[in-house]
């Protein structure tokens, strides 16, 4: 009796460990992953309006420069068509990376809650150094070219001596 006793309430404590601790990882993840795609949404739509403001400053300032006007107006169009692509790939990619995750937490449901909850803490760290890393390269990667792109757009408006509307 003993014995059996002893076997169950251990087998129930490995068995709500494991699952327990399969519902705090998937909360942290999910929440992590909510959270990065709420401050990704916010850091483009910052850099959308950003672009939008360079673009009609373009506009107005540059109209004698037509080529030039039209060169502006290809370059922040595609570089709009890339961020859209790039978001919802991204998207994409990110619920996909979500599923597979889920299908590895239920078969590390299968090991023991040791290795359950090393393989957790592994994949948890993992993700959250990748995403951060590509997070803060995209942040640079925007905030250099809009840098790039306000720095030339100044150069070219304050070093242009012809300002006649044509």
């Amino acid at each position: 009796f003993f014995f059996i006793t002893f076997f169950v309430i251990t087998f129930v404590f490995i068995f709500a460990f494991r699952f327990f601790t399969f519902l705090i990882c998937t909360l942290l993840i999910y929440t992590m992953f909510f959270i990065f795609i709420f401050v990704f949404r916010f850091v483009v739509v910052v850099f959308i309006i950003i672009f939008i403001i360079i673009f009609v400053i373009t506009f107005v300032f540059m109209f004698a420069f037509r080529f030039f006007v039209i060169f502006t107006t290809f370059f922040v169009f595609t570089f709009f068509i890339i961020i859209f692509v790039f978001i919802f790939a991204f998207r994409f990619f990110f619920f996909t990376f979500m599923i597979i995750f889920t299908i590895v937490f239920i078969f590390a449901m299968t090991f023991t809650f040791l290795t359950t909850f090393l393989i957790y803490t592994f994949l948890i760290y993992t993700t959250f150094f990748i995403f951060t890393t590509v997070f803060i390269i995209i942040t640079f990667a925007f905030i250099f070219i809009t840098i790039t792109t306000i720095t030339l757009f100044i150069i070219i408006i304050f070093t242009s001596t012809d300002f006649t509307f044509k």
